[in-house]
């Protein structure tokens, strides 16, 4: 079998495991962080939670998606590992970036919320 395909499947289960487990786990515990910024309110904040969810999804799934056309060929085992390595390790670092920029921009707003209520 070709190392390349053994690549992506190995490459495509992980990331997949990886975006949904993750989306989920900031989905579910985000909720109540996200109602204290928007002052209890319940509805606006399920509408936040589940676009914040979506664009996620369709920002990882695109990018887990893309990788591959960028892979060049896998030639030996050391090829396959360090390929592996290096796309998943990128996704979660992008995840784990895109994450503190999601919560920077929310403390951001509730800061200018309570500055505009006093």
């Amino acid at each position: 079998m070709d190392f390349n395909v053994i690549a992506y499947l190995i490459y495509l289960p992980i990331t997949v495991f990886i975006t949904v487990k993750v989306g989920y786990t900031l989905y579910k515990n985000g909720e109540p962080f996200i109602l204290k910024q928007l002052n209890g309110d319940g509805e606006l904040t399920k509408i936040i939670n589940k676009t914040l969810l979506v664009g996620y999804y369709l920002i990882n799934v695109g990018y887990c998606l893309y990788i591959i056309s960028l892979w060049k060929d896998v030639k030996g085992k050391v090829d396959l590992i360090q390929s592996l390595g290096d796309t998943i390790g990128f996704i979660v670092l992008g995840l784990g970036v895109m994450h503190f920029i999601n919560i920077t921009v929310l403390i951001f707003l509730g800061a200018n919320k309570e500055k505009t209520i006093n």
